[in-house]
Formats: C-alpha cells, structure tokens, sequence
C-alpha cells in the first residue's frame, strides 16, 4: 500500500491520507507531497500516479526492472534518479542491498524501492527536520532519502571496515585458524568488491544532478547536496582503501604461512642433526677394527662423553641460533 505524506508551509500535514486524495493535493500552492511504493505494492506503479506526475515511460521501466542500473536522468516533467541500498552482516560477511528509484517534480516525489531495507524511517526524520527551512521545494524530500540511502552506506563500509581490523587482529594471534582467516578473507574482499559496486554510482548519480541542476533544487539546498555529494565520494574512497587493505591481509597471510614453514623446517632441520650426530658416533665406535680403548672400560667411558658432549654443544648451538 502506497504510503503518503504532505507538507503544508513547510509543515508536516500529519493526517493520514489516501492516494487518491494525495494525487488532488499535487499542484497545490505551497504543498509538497511525496508518495512511498514498496515491495507491498507489487512490481508496478498506478497508472494513476503515471498520469498526474506526468512520468516518462522509460524511467518507470527502469524503477521497475528487477536489476536496474544506478543512473540519473533529466525528463522534460521530472528527474529521475535510481540507486541501492546496502547493509552488511559482519556475522555471515554478506552484503544486501536493494534497488530504488526517485521522481522528482516541481510538486512531488514519488520513491519506489523494491526491499524491506529501504530507511524511510530516516529518510522521514531527515526530510522533517529540514521542511521548515525549504517552504513548498520538494527537493528537500529527495535530499532528505539521498541522505539516509548514503548514511547506510557508510554505516555498511564502516561496518566492514571493523572486520576487516578484527581479521587483521587474527593474523597475528599466537595461534591463527588458517581455514578461518583464508575464508573470511575471501568472504571480506567479495563484500568489498560488492559494495564498491552498489556505492560508487552513488557519487556519480549526484555529481550529475548537481551539474546538471535544472531548477527542480534551489540553489539554497544545491550546497546541501554538494555536501551530501562529498560524503558519497568519502565513502567510495574508503572502499578503494579496503580493497588494499585486504590484499595487504591476503599477503601479510601468505608471507606468515611461509615464516611458520621457515620455522618448523629450522626444527625438523635440528632435531635431526641432534639424532644423526650420535648415530654417527656410535657407527664409529662399532666398527670391527681395533682402535684405542677397545674392550676398555676407559674406552667406553671415553665414547660417551664425546656422544654427549657433541649432542649438548649442538643442542646449545641450535638453541643460541632460534633452531629449535
């Protein structure tokens, strides 16, 4: 069902209203409506909606498309701008998102989202902190879901940002999981590359709308979504660095694997120079042919302590060099 609200001289209206009675209210001097279709709606906007709006065949195609592309255009009755919104699940490392869409005309806004996702709540709580300022300019509407759609983005980046630190922590543990940090290492870097995705559009479709303003945003709110532009580019940017950050992971990983082999190889190295020097010895020493202190007690005496002696000065040698 298609949720409503209007403002009235900079004022939320507060009654509850139907489409047909939000439809008459378009138009209306100093009144702004802006009208919510969602997944309850099914895959189609009213062909009442169409009409009164004046909305261009091909953008509601795109609204409707089951994977649109994030893009914006200018039509000659409204703007059209499409986008996604994304959250993250540190827990599973998964990335959900869901396809939006946003007309905006001289008198309305019409926003069709196709998840239970969408943050209209925060979309609703921006738009009426800022209605007051912008009396009967519906731009403030779409500033108003612009900044909760890109606020959830940056809570998502921000979100994976802090696993990524915990897995770089457990790279370093005294004993890592190398199935686990190999996983969620794949899992993370497939999480940044999908939000780099959905987010990056994001600052394209604003920087677009900005330069090609075409009255619809006064130049009063046009500084507002410059700023709202600039945080989108922040949060591009911080995917670009998380992609480095989990290569540099992946490697870091790698580089410890080979040093652990290092060790263990020095280990098995060293013990078996522990074990071959007194089988050398006594190899000797049982040799069938006569050599001093043969059948000696003092021979025998001797024997051990060069077996001992050896075994305790490579073991100190080993030890002193980390080979053990």
């Amino acid at each position: 069902m298609a949720q409503l609200r209007v403002y009235r001289e900079g004022a939320d209206d507060g009654a509850d209203v139907s489409l047909d009675a939000g439809l008459d209210l378009v138009g209306s001097p100093g009144t702004v409506v802006w009208i919510d279709l969602g997944p309850d709606d099914g895959a189609q906007v009213p062909p009442a909606i169409v009409d009164r709006l004046g909305l261009h065949p091909a953008a509601v195609r795109d609204a409707l498309a089951a994977h649109p592309r994030s893009s914006y255009q200018h039509y000659p009755q409204h703007d059209f701008l499409s986008g996604r919104t994304v959250s993250f699940d540190p827990e599973r490392a998964e990335v959900r998102q869901a396809p939006f869409a946003a007309f905006l005309t001289e008198t309305a806004l019409l926003t069709v989202h196709h998840g239970a996702d969408f943050p209209r709540a925060a979309a609703v709580e921006h738009c009426d902190a800022a209605s007051a300022s912008v009396h009967g300019d519906p731009g403030f509407l779409l500033h108003g879901v612009l900044e909760a759609v890109v606020q959830g983005q940056y809570q998502a980046v921000s979100a994976l940002d802090a696993a990524l630190d915990d897995l770089e922590d457990q790279l370093f543990t005294g004993n890592p999981n190398d199935m686990y940090v190999q996983r969620r290492s794949h899992d993370l870097r497939k999480c940044v590359v999908q939000l780099r995705r959905y987010t990056l559009p994001t600052a394209d479709c604003l920087d677009r709308l900005i330069s090609t303003n075409d009255n619809l945003i006064n130049d009063h709110l046009l500084t507002y979504f410059r700023g709202l532009s600039d945080h989108a580019n922040r949060v591009s940017e911080w995917t670009d660095s998380q992609r480095d950050t989990v290569s540099t992971i992946l490697q870091t990983r790698m580089a410890l694997a080979d040093s652990r082999m290092n060790v263990i190889s020095k280990k098995v190295s060293g013990w078996a120079a522990l074990i071959g020097v007194p089988a050398l010895i006594t190899g000797f020493f049982g040799i069938n042919v006569p050599y001093p202190g043969v059948g000696r007690v003092w021979g025998f005496a001797v024997c051990c302590a060069v077996l001992v002696g050896s075994f305790a000065a490579l073991y100190a040698t080993f030890k002193r060099h980390d080979w053990l």
